[in-house]
């Protein structure tokens, strides 16, 4: 099964995000593996736009993946810690919900343009050195010194 999601839908993800335009494109595949139990494999794609925590403008961010997940209804059965889970309860599994999981677990933990030049340049001046600030002065009076007059 394949289809596009809207980005706007995805509330979580929406916070995270400067623009909302455009979808994530996904393509689920159910299936048993060799011991019958029941996974899901999601490969998900989609072309976000971020705030560069750096510069603060906008940030294209291409994210792309793929996870397998084991679905386990929670009233029968049990999952082991080695498996990656979904739970389904009593109302199903809501795909849209699952893709916008893991497109949060994709993104950056601090999103930031690569290189400082990619940054608009207006916006970055605060890291230059100013030509005034360059030089440090030194202090040569020691402000202990004043103790040395006190007599006990």
């Amino acid at each position: 099964m394949q289809g596009n999601i809207p980005l706007t839908g995805m509330e979580r993800l929406a916070a995270s995000l400067m623009e909302t335009d455009g979808e994530a494109e996904c393509e689920f595949t159910f299936y048993r593996d060799t011991d019958r139990k029941r996974k899901l494999r999601l490969k998900y794609r989609a072309e976000l736009v971020l705030r560069c925590e750096r510069c603060l403008g906008p940030l294209r961010e291409h994210v792309e993946g793929e996870t397998v997940l084991r679905l386990v209804d929670v009233q029968l059965e049990t999952a082991t810690e080695s498996d990656d889970v979904l739970q389904a309860g009593t109302d199903g599994v809501y795909l849209k919900d699952v893709v916008e999981d893991e497109l949060l677990l994709a993104l950056p933990l601090i999103p930031r343009h690569a290189a400082v030049e990619q940054c608009e340049p207006e916006a970055v001046r605060w890291l230059e050195p100013d030509s005034d600030e360059g030089a440090i002065e030194t202090q040569t009076d020691n402000p202990f010194d004043i103790l040395k007059n006190l007599k006990h």
